[in-house]
């Protein structure tokens, strides 16, 4: 309060008003005062508002970028192993003919496709920045927060498909063609030291079979019956691109 209050209180006291008067004059200066502080408190609201839809529009931004290149990423490699995929059916199709020789055309590139692969470099990092930051609260639109808590849930999943495909390869089937043919398998097929007989080994059958069914398992997830990882990749580009 002002010294002008203090006065006044003096001046009550000094009978030179009355107590009602001092009453209303108190309560005016009160409300004053509380005015003020919601007034600040008003305009701090503002600034703070005005900051976080600054952010947001940053964020958006990011979770766009992000998953454009995350569509693109995931294009790739499904094109990649929708073609190991069909190698292996091919190879297993071959197989089952039992033909009296086997094309060493046919076997190289069909060696060479069931053992070529990548892994989709697929990013949540925008996720990981909201939730390190406690920002999640900053994009109001729900559906893409819920969108994104998804996507981190189906990417887990897709990964760890992804991984128990080429860690089959790697620890299985690559060990088996290594002890029969020389690498590069593609070419080493014509080696004369080669033992062709190994094609028609069950164990080799097995093997092909086992690798083509764990790329479906993740494959599905973006191609199949029901492709939730590239319907959520493309829910979020819209919704952040609103």
């Amino acid at each position: 309060m002002n010294i002008s209050f203090f006065r006044f209180v003096r001046s009550v006291f000094n009978g030179e008003r009355s107590v009602f008067s001092y009453l209303v004059y108190a309560s005016g200066e009160l409300i004053l005062i509380a005015l003020g502080i919601l007034l600040a408190l008003q305009v701090d609201n503002w600034n703070q508002s005005r900051l976080d839809r600054t952010r947001e529009q940053v964020l958006l931004a990011e979770i766009h970028d992000e998953f454009l290149f995350n569509k693109s990423e995931l294009v790739h490699t499904v094109g990649i192993f929708s073609k190991v995929r069909e190698n292996c059916a091919n190879l297993v199709q071959l197989i089952s003919e039992k033909p009296a020789t086997f094309d060493e055309t046919l076997l190289s590139s069909y060696l060479m496709g069931i053992t070529s692969a990548g892994t989709a470099d697929l990013s949540k990092a925008t996720i990981d920045t909201l939730k390190n930051t406690s920002s999640f609260q900053i994009i109001r639109n729900d559906e893409l927060r819920s969108t994104l808590i998804l996507w981190e849930s189906l990417l887990s999943d897709y990964k760890e498909r992804e991984k128990r495909a080429e860690d089959f390869a790697i620890e299985r089937l690559t060990p088996f063609l290594s002890k029969r043919i020389p690498l590069p398998y593609h070419l080493g097929i014509s080696d004369p030291r080669v033992d062709k007989a190994f094609i028609e080994d069950i164990e080799f059958e097995n093997l092909i079979r086992g690798r083509g069914r764990l790329i479906s398992t993740f494959l599905n997830m973006a191609e199949g019956d029901n492709p939730k990882l590239m319907e959520t990749i493309e829910r979020i580009i819209a919704l952040s691109g609103d």
